[in-house]
């Protein structure tokens, strides 16, 4: 994720802004092809687990701590 936001970055500072659409048009390309990559990143837990898997979990949990909450525990 740092790395694309590195390239984003460099890409503005080095381009300055021009009225040539094929000049804008590399750079909205360029800024697209980064933003693709960003879709398939994945975020994982130090003990190795995708942080999408725990949503199940948390979800009961969560549900459970509002069962008893509302019953006055």
């Amino acid at each position: 994720l740092s790395r694309v936001a590195e390239d984003l970055n460099e890409l503005q500072q080095t381009n300055s802004p021009t009225q040539n659409d094929d000049a804008l048009y590399v750079r909205l390309n360029k800024i697209i092809e980064l933003l693709e990559k960003l879709l398939g990143m994945k975020v994982y837990l130090d003990s190795g687990v995708l942080v999408g898997e725990l949503t199940p979990a948390l979800d009961a949990r969560l549900g459970q701590i509002y069962r008893h909450t509302s019953r006055g525990h």
